[in-house]
């Protein structure tokens, strides 16, 4: 199937929807339809009323939560590295590192053997 019948396929799924949709739309009694539009028109008016005591509190929680969020990362980031990870880090710092990376096999061999042994 190339891509221009997959289109006219398409286009004739949505028509047959619509056709659906416009007839089932059509069927509705007139009590139906008044409580749709009595509904519709609830809906429009609760969205200008703005903030509610349930969205002020939900909002309230959010900035506390990501209060409490930053707080824990700035103490965790301000602890002091461990002397294991301050060595590796100025291990890897050194300028010295291409020649470790050079000579990795070497190094790794030698742990091998070293537990080894």
């Amino acid at each position: 199937m190339n891509i221009d019948n997959q289109k006219v396929d398409d286009e004739n799924v949505v028509s047959k929807v619509l056709e659906a949709l416009d007839d089932s739309v059509n069927r509705i009694d007139s009590e139906t339809s008044q409580r749709l539009v009595a509904a519709r028109k609830n809906a429009l008016e609760q969205t200008k009323k703005g903030f509610s005591l349930p969205k002020l509190f939900a909002t309230a929680a959010t900035a506390f939560s990501v209060l409490i969020a930053v707080v824990i990362v700035t103490t965790q980031l301000n602890q002091p590295i461990e002397t294991e990870d301050s060595q590796l880090i100025e291990l890897v710092a050194t300028q010295d590192t291409t020649e470790l990376y050079e000579e990795l096999e070497f190094y790794t061999w030698l742990v091998e053997e070293d537990v080894t042994s």
